[in-house]
């Protein structure tokens, strides 16, 4: 791209390291950031860090907090960074200056927006939307012996027994140097039907529910014995 706006972002291939130095003047007056239905790579705007509640979110004229528009099914509750040094994505709570981030998106016109005046709002305590309230709540950790590869399904109080934004983390695009031959491990819901894709980190149904099954899936380049832990 011979141009940058802000609140995209891009990916940055480099043969060796470099000092990356822009002009420009700070947004005083906030910054709006437009999604798309499905998978965004969004650069935070603004040149502080703060708590992703920084963020408003806009949907057919109306302005919502982070976590209202996550429970009304506007937005995931999940953004990812990426660690280039091992090809790894990871869950964030803050957003930091010059970063890009994964965010799914469920719903057409929506937008973000980023503006000074609401970073000390957004210090407020994070909503806890996995707290045990009630001992019927549990999730369980699935790892991947020798792979940086984990899952976690459970039941809760919060949860449908469908797709829920704010406790169902898709997993992210693969990266430019992503292989064929990495082993993988998510959660199977293509009956979803989601723009995002039908792989799942986490996945959390009722309470209610007497007996629910999950399909964990393992892709890997060769065959041969895989062991889980939990």
């Amino acid at each position: 791209s011979d141009s940058l706006s802000p609140g995209e972002g891009i990916w940055v291939g480099a043969y060796q390291g470099f000092n990356w130095a822009m002009d420009g003047s700070v947004p005083l007056d906030g910054i709006e950031v437009p999604l798309i239905d499905g998978w965004n790579m969004m650069g935070y705007p603004l040149w502080s860090p703060s708590d992703k509640a920084v963020a408003l979110v806009i949907w057919e004229g109306e302005t919502y907090s982070w976590y209202d528009a996550v429970n009304m099914g506007l937005i995931s509750s999940t953004i990812y960074d990426y660690n280039s040094s091992n090809d790894y994505y990871f869950d964030v709570n803050d957003f930091e200056a010059w970063h890009g981030y994964w965010l799914a998106c469920y719903q057409e016109g929506v937008s973000l927006w980023f503006d000074y005046a609401n970073i000390p709002a957004s210090m407020l305590n994070r909503q806890d939307l996995f707290a045990r309230s009630s001992n019927e709540n549990w999730d369980l950790e699935i790892t991947l012996v020798g792979a940086r590869q984990s899952v976690s399904i459970g039941m809760s109080e919060f949860a449908t027994d469908g797709f829920d934004t704010h406790m169902d983390k898709p997993v992210p695009p693969n990266s430019p140097v992503s292989s064929n031959d990495k082993t993988r491990m998510w959660i199977s819901h293509p009956e979803w039907e989601l723009r995002t894709g039908d792989k799942f980190i986490t996945s959390y149904t009722n309470t209610s529910e007497d007996e629910y099954g999950w399909d964990v899936v393992i892709d890997r380049p060769t065959e041969g014995k895989a062991t889980l832990d939990w």
